[in-house]
């Protein structure tokens, strides 16, 4: 088994692949997409791999502080962050919350995050646009 460059006449096999899974097949001319290989036996792809950059979301808040200034710090710090991602091009967030679901409710009705499908609603998605 070899590991090579992705090439753009791999990319017919690999949509082919692409097709048993539940998610679309990436855009690999996006920058963001940084490592793009292929394993390969024989003249056969056996399998691909990719990495994108993406970000984590950390929101640190003070518990001693009220609700009301917690949410205006978040709807700020969001607005914020959002600004900053577009004018770097990066797509999307992930956040990892533990043990608070009424927050990750919060996420994703007033921000529009979505679970992973592939988790147990703890880890959350945001794509940018």
């Amino acid at each position: 088994m070899t590991v090579r460059l992705i090439r753009p006449s791999d990319i017919p096999r690999l949509k082919a692949i692409a097709s048993h899974y539940d998610f679309p097949f990436p855009d690999l001319t996006n920058p963001l997409y940084f490592a793009k290989g292929v394993a390969v036996k024989g003249n056969k792809i056996i399998g691909s791999g990719f990495l994108k950059l993406t970000a984590e979301a950390i929101l640190l808040l003070d518990y001693e502080d009220t609700k009301r200034e917690k949410v205006e710090a978040i709807n700020a710090l969001f607005i914020a962050a959002k600004m900053i991602s577009v004018k770097r091009g990066i797509q999307d967030w992930h956040v990892f919350v533990k043990d608070s679901p009424s927050f990750e409710d919060v996420l994703i009705r007033h921000y529009g995050f979505t679970p992973c499908k592939d988790q147990s609603g703890s880890t959350l998605h945001l794509a940018i646009e």
